[in-house]
């Protein structure tokens, strides 16, 4: 059931980002491959080369393991309790830079 709940908030979105339907349906059935030349393309592959590390990082970081690691090395070094919240702020800061340096802006209300 969650993957055709994401499935349908992704394709309703499609709705908000296109003035008219026409213009929407033809995005929607282009996800699908429906009417394009290629599913893969150099421009796509260029992409996906682009986004592969952010993609590894994600991945590994969903997972329970960096957290669990985590509090092993502060049991080892109480001292690392201290530079946590510095360490997440650098984080926030890489994240916020990343998103900002691109010319491409992902968010939907940026568009209107």
């Amino acid at each position: 059931g969650h993957i055709w709940a994401l499935i349908l908030v992704g394709m309703g979105w499609m709705l908000f980002d296109h003035t008219n339907l026409s213009e929407a349906w033809q995005v929607i059935t282009s996800l699908f491959g429906v009417g394009t030349s290629a599913l893969y393309t150099p421009t796509a592959g260029y992409e996906i080369l682009h986004a592969l590390p952010l993609l590894a990082v994600g991945v590994v970081a969903a997972t329970p393991y960096p957290a669990t690691l985590w509090r092993k090395w502060c049991d080892r070094t109480p001292a690392l309790r201290v530079v946590e919240p510095v360490l997440m702020l650098v984080v926030l800061v890489l994240g916020i830079s990343s998103m900002v340096s691109g010319t491409y802006s992902p968010f939907l209300y940026f568009n209107f």
